[in-house]
């Protein structure tokens, strides 16, 4: 890249540089059908499920555990692709992982992922925090958080967290410990949480970016405030 990356520049610049108003995007075609399976496990077992299936040729286009307070949870995993070829792929990863996969019926795959987009808007009295790490930490670090509820993307490392409101500060802590990042996404009514953990390593760089690109510091007044 010629100059600044304007793609990345933008991403890493926590909405002080500019306002997106028009997004482009690579669509791939919609799978002509589409299996879920699923497993009752806790995390630390569907952690395990999840490296054995990313290590074979099995190409899940989802694997997503859906976590209670309890620890208890259950492991999604999402097979696209045509019809000739979809049982065939569904039966050699059930095969490989345990007797305990269930291959879910068209009604029971659309309220587990029904259930999954409920978990990530979280309720609305619980701080919903967002966060991203390496997918093999993940597990370690969910592990660390009071969370009342988890997704967790086990293939990518990002994992949408429900918790007390006082427990925000401690989880953005626990997280940038581990190399990740971290935002808020939604928060009681009324309530002050941080929306962002402790400052990036690159904090010099981008406030010297903000300033010569946008020297009246029109774009997030104040972000990096907290952190300078």
């Amino acid at each position: 890249v010629a100059g600044y990356d304007l793609a990345k520049l933008m991403h890493g610049s926590y909405g002080t540089l500019g306002v997106l108003a028009e997004v482009v995007l690579r669509l791939h075609p919609v799978p002509r059908a589409s299996t879920t399976l699923a497993v009752t496990s806790t995390l630390p077992v569907a952690a395990e499920l999840a490296a054995t299936t990313l290590s074979g040729p099995y190409e899940p286009a989802a694997l997503e555990w859906l976590g209670d307070e309890d620890g208890s949870g259950e492991l999604l995993l999402r097979l696209d692709g045509t019809p000739d070829a979809l049982p065939a792929r569904a039966d050699r990863l059930r095969a490989l992982l345990s007797e305990d996969v269930r291959t879910l019926d068209a009604d029971a795959a659309g309220a587990a992922w029904d259930r999954h987009a409920a978990l990530v808007r979280g309720p609305a009295d619980a701080a919903v925090l967002r966060i991203g790490t390496r997918p093999s930490r993940l597990p370690g670090v969910l592990a660390e958080l009071p969370a009342r509820r988890v997704t967790a993307g086990l293939g990518t490392g990002v994992a949408t967290v429900s918790l007390p409101p006082d427990a925000v500060a401690g989880a953005h802590l626990a997280v940038h410990a581990a190399g990740g990042t971290s935002v808020l996404r939604a928060r009681p009514a009324g309530s002050a949480l941080p929306a962002w953990g402790p400052a990036p390593s690159a904090l010099a760089v981008l406030a010297a970016v903000k300033t010569t690109l946008d020297p009246e510091g029109r774009f997030g007044p104040g972000r990096f405030t907290g952190w300078l």
